[in-house]
């Protein structure tokens, strides 16, 4: 399972390390600040398929407040610059590292689109991360189910009531003796 702590380094790490961009990255919002930051802001949906999966849909807004020198305002070709720096970190997949039975997966979620706008001087570059995610029962409590040991079964074929052996048939595949 995805928690919501490896999505927020997945995302500091995209914004950072990806993107290179040298700001602080914060999930809080900054009252005061003398100095530009990002803001990120998630929103998630989380839609129950059965008792193990789960749809997420988590919409990510990235906010990147410069602050401005004494003499001048906000250059708007620097947000867009830095936008289409989020756009190289950003597609075609964002990847998450996850701690599994003390071992680092690494997921990858595709962001298939993005919206990027700039309000009050403010660049808000948003994306969805969509994704199915599987809750192992010693993650999530209540959940019991029985897993499947083994599963045997038999293939005949209907003309001849033949016994068919799934492998020696995948074996003939390969060699070319089906079409």
């Amino acid at each position: 399972m995805i928690t919501a702590k490896e999505i927020r380094h997945a995302l500091k790490v995209l914004v950072n390390d990806k993107a290179k961009l040298p700001y602080a990255v914060s999930f809080n919002h900054v009252e005061k600040s003398n100095q530009s930051y990002i803001w990120i802001d998630l929103n998630s949906k989380k839609t129950s398929i059965d008792k193990a999966y789960f749809q997420w849909s988590i919409n990510v807004d990235i906010q990147v407040i410069l602050f401005p020198d004494e003499y001048t305002a906000i250059n708007a070709d620097d947000l867009w610059e830095i936008s289409d720096k989020l756009t190289t970190a950003v597609m075609p997949y964002v990847e998450i590292e996850t701690e599994d039975n003390d071992k680092t997966k690494t997921r990858y979620t595709t962001v298939y689109t993005f919206n990027s706008y700039i309000v009050d001087e403010i660049l808000h570059y948003e994306f969805n991360l969509d994704f199915t995610d599987y809750v192992q029962s010693d993650e999530y409590e209540g959940l019991d189910y029985n897993l499947m040991q083994n599963l045997k079964f038999n293939l005949t074929a209907e003309e001849n009531k033949e016994e068919i052996n799934p492998s020696a048939m995948i074996q003939d595949l390969f060699e070319g003796r089906y079409d």
